[in-house]
């Protein structure tokens, strides 16, 4: 097994720093056009990882600074600079995951950086800041669950089975209020990373993550679980596609659904071709599985899944343009973007390119309009000579600009 391929997705992302400049044509969109594309300069923005469009229509861009404190954008309407803001305070210079949402009171932010949480407004002012762990533990994204918030943790991991995973439930003020701890062996394998997806009337937790799915050993490539972790009795596990040796998955995002089954966007590597893409998978509240591959020629990296209000989704993500190259990696890749309906078929497919050079889409949403807009960030040179800059870009109900 070789490890390297679980950091797939952050070797994308570093990828911006080492790539070769790429010539695109310019895309030109008015000032106050209602599609748009536009970048923003930085010091060392490297990538964008949550947009909000607040009730004036105006939108809050957060950014995962190079540094790894958050860099808060805020636009008008038409995507225009208004100003930017950085949130000094209590964030680590090394952020292995970062992500932020809103919270149930208008105008608040939660933005976590592995083991540190703080509640922000959309002004960039800290309201309120706690550390559950230092940065050797390894967290996965944080959850709304009612009035509380979930967040789970891995720590041990591969070097030292078996991991502990804790699952944190917090206060709307941040307060701990609860802590469920497992180890692998009770569900098998060594645990990589998990999201926390629902906790049932019952008290029992319904996971989806990443792991080696082996007991004894490590197995050629990591693979998805699902499982309900019940207070007491046997854990049910599903691990998914397990038989197959040619490919890893990683998983990227889970989404709860209405009918208390899950979404989860997961990363396949073929460890054969070396070709990455992305995988949807539907799994329902008895953790049945069912899933759909999106392969393109060179391969593609996604990086977020949002619901629709039509019941589908829009997947946000980077498309590459030419093959592997084993010295230099992928060396010529554009922000991308697919929408998929409720039974998973792709609807519409489309590759954003400029003068700027390389680039991602970290986050996409539907707006209310039934528009839809991508953050990310794009490089005119690999090396960063001309910077990073921030990408925020706006298209029509199908796609297009």
């Amino acid at each position: 097994m070789k490890i390297a391929n679980k950091k797939r997705v952050a070797g994308v992302l570093l990828l911006l720093l080492i790539c070769q400049f790429v010539s695109c044509k310019k895309m030109s969109v008015s000032q106050n056009s209602a599609t748009f594309f536009k970048t923003y300069p930085t010091d060392s923005a490297a990538s964008s990882v949550f947009l909000e469009q607040l009730n004036d229509g105006s939108f809050i861009i957060v950014s995962s600074e190079g540094s790894g404190r958050p860099l808060i954008t805020k636009t008008d309407r038409y995507g225009n600079f208004i100003w930017a803001k950085t949130i000094q305070k209590y964030y680590l210079s090394m952020v292995k995951f970062f992500n932020v949402f809103s919270t149930q009171n208008a105008g608040l932010l939660v933005g976590q950086a592995d083991g540190m949480f703080t509640i922000f407004d959309t002004s960039g002012d800290i309201v309120h800041t706690i550390n559950l762990s230092s940065n050797s533990t390894n967290f996965a994204a944080m959850i709304p669950f009612g009035s509380d918030f979930v967040v789970s943790s891995c720590s041990g991991r591969i070097t030292a089975p078996p991991s502990a995973n804790n699952i944190y439930v917090l206060g709307q003020d941040l307060t701990q209020k609860n802590l469920f701890n497992f180890t692998d062996t009770r569900i098998g394998g060594t645990t990589l990373d998990f999201f926390v997806n629902t906790i049932t009337p019952a008290g029992d937790y319904i996971i989806a993550g990443d792991k080696f799915p082996l007991n004894n050993g490590l197995s050629l490539n990591f693979k998805l679980f699902v499982a309900r972790i019940p207070v007491a009795g046997k854990v049910i596990e599903t691990i998914i596609d397990s038989s197959d040796q040619t490919h890893s998955d990683f998983l990227i995002q889970q989404i709860s659904t209405n009918d208390s089954g899950m979404v989860l966007l997961s990363q396949r590597a073929d460890n054969v071709s070396n070709i990455s893409y992305p995988v949807v998978i539907k799994v329902d509240k008895n953790l049945k599985v069912s899933e759909k591959e999106f392969k393109v020629n060179y391969g593609s990296v996604p990086s977020k899944i949002s619901p629709c209000r039509d019941g589908g989704f829009i997947i946000s993500g980077s498309i590459f343009n030419t093959g592997f190259n084993p010295t230099l990696g992928f060396v010529n890749y554009q922000p991308y973007a697919f929408k998929i309906d409720s039974n998973g078929n792709q609807q519409w497919g489309k590759t954003f390119s400029s003068n700027e050079g390389i680039g991602s889409f970290y986050s996409g949403i539907e707006l209310n309009d039934g528009s839809f807009a991508f953050v990310g960030s794009t490089s005119q040179f690999g090396n960063r000579l001309n910077g990073t800059r921030i990408l925020f870009v706006k298209t029509n109900a199908n796609g297009n600009l």
